[in-house]
């Protein structure tokens, strides 16, 4: 996805190491804070699943692990 697109469909999932899904958005411009039910998430790693249609209809999957540190 290109810097400035506007996709067309969004999906932004955040699971905790156990797999438990902790966050998720349809919004592109909402993030995880790293809370979790409005208290303040575990240090630790988690794991995003990112999934977006750009304007010209490309498919972008991307997945990684992110560390929490408070």
């Amino acid at each position: 996805m290109k810097t400035g697109d506007d996709p067309k469909g969004f999906s932004l999932i955040v699971f905790n190491r156990n797999g438990a899904k902790v966050f998720e958005t349809s919004n592109v411009e909402v993030g995880w804070n790293g809370m979790i039910g409005g208290n303040s998430a575990p240090t630790g790693t988690y794991v995003y699943v990112l999934q977006a249609t750009t304007s010209e209809g490309v498919l972008v999957r991307k997945q990684g692990t992110l560390l929490l540190i408070r």
